[in-house]
């Protein structure tokens, strides 16, 4: 699937920025991730950054293609998640949770390329109980273990939304899991 995540920013005096980040993101059918993201480089070159994320495996690795290294942190696992595991869950409501309050609204259901998600909206309610201090819309469907949509407004990180795109059931070919042969490997522990 393809997540495509704009952020609106807006500059003192007014003025506002729009700044767009794709991604490609692979999940198989054991809850493995792999998320490939261009993010702007040197000159005008962008940098392909990829990130896997191995629950069974124990690890999770950001792989430097330049360098050829992975950067891999061992994941202390008990056991296997019992619940999907989410490509993007978002940020944090608020830098101030213990002044804050959280209401949760449902949204009901709705189709998101060719599949069901359930729809919930947080708000962070500020100290004075009235005034609202950022809203989180989040689309999931466990059925597939995805976010589907995101919607964040805060008067502090600003608006961001992030929706994936073309999603497929199809499974991805397993050697996308795996730290190429060719890459050292730079273990370090939580």
């Amino acid at each position: 699937m393809d997540e495509v995540e704009s952020r609106l920013t807006t500059l003192p005096g007014g003025k506002t920025t729009t700044d767009v980040t794709k991604s490609r993101i692979y999940r198989d059918a054991v809850g493995r991730i792999r998320i490939e993201t261009k993010v702007p480089g040197p000159g005008d070159d962008p940098i392909l950054m990829i990130q896997i994320v191995d629950y069974e495996g124990g690890f999770m690795a950001f792989l430097d293609s330049a360098s050829k290294i992975a950067h891999r942190l061992v994941i202390p696992m008990t056991k296997l998640p019992t619940r999907p595991s989410f490509a993007f869950l978002g940020g944090p409501l608020t830098d101030r949770p213990e002044h804050t309050t959280i209401e949760t609204e449902d949204l009901g259901r709705q189709n998101i390329e060719g599949f069901e998600f359930e729809g919930s909206r947080l708000k962070t309610i500020l100290e004075d109980g009235h005034s609202v201090g950022a809203t989180q819309e989040r689309w999931i469907s466990l059925e597939i273990g995805v976010v589907g949509l995101l919607k964040l407004d805060s008067p502090i990180a600003g608006e961001s939304t992030s929706r994936i795109q073309t999603l497929k059931r199809e499974q991805p070919d397993h050697e996308l899991f795996v730290i190429p042969p060719d890459y050292q490997i730079e273990d370090s522990r939580y």
